[in-house]
């Protein structure tokens, strides 16, 4: 099975990208998810009381972005297990005798998961737009901001990876991108 690694800045359209390569036959799985059925589970909840005080998932959003240590304190707890989940879901694929699967990670290179996959492709967009789309859901430019710069510029994100989709345009546009790349991937 060909494990396709999905990626980009905050608020770059990866979950619309995903939602994409879904409609194209392509097996798909959310990090974001994973990591959202993590903080369900009692132990993980445990673990994040003793760290953070709590275990609300917007609290403890606010903590980690606050500060470095704070961050990595929270993806040593968090990562290890989404990777085990991921790679257990995954041989699920597997087994079903999946081609291919498209894997969305927002933080694809700063967790080393880039080596999991054959290729990785860089959903793109403009900081403004960026920021418009968080605001949008909610988010304030402060959050955005600081989780924007708490991740790998998305230059470097397009340097290490294979393809970029420029998620700027319409939807029919990037469509069009999710199109021809998924030929490509599959061919």
């Amino acid at each position: 099975m060909k494990l396709i690694g999905l990626t980009g800045s905050i608020c770059s359209g990866k979950s619309t990208v995903l939602a994409l390569f879904k409609k194209q036959g392509f097996a798909v799985l959310d990090a974001d998810s994973i990591v959202a059925g993590l903080y369900r589970k009692k132990p993980v909840k445990k673990r994040l009381d003793a760290l953070f005080g709590t275990h609300s998932k917007k609290a403890i959003s606010n903590i980690a972005f606050s500060s470095p240590k704070k961050r990595r304190a929270l993806e040593s707890a968090l990562h290890p297990l989404a990777k085990k989940q991921l790679l257990k879901e995954l041989a699920l694929f597997r087994g079903q005798g999946k081609r291919a699967a498209v894997v969305a990670v927002p933080l694809l290179f700063e967790s080393g998961w880039h080596r999991l996959f054959d290729s990785v492709i860089v959903v793109k967009a403009p900081r403004r737009q960026c920021l418009a789309r968080a605001m949008k859901s909610g988010l304030s430019k402060k959050d955005f901001l600081l989780r924007w710069h708490a991740q790998l510029s998305q230059r470097k994100k397009i340097k290490r990876a294979h393809y970029t989709i420029d998620n700027a345009g319409s939807l029919a546009k990037t469509r069009a991108q999710v199109g021809g790349l998924s030929a490509e991937l599959l061919g």
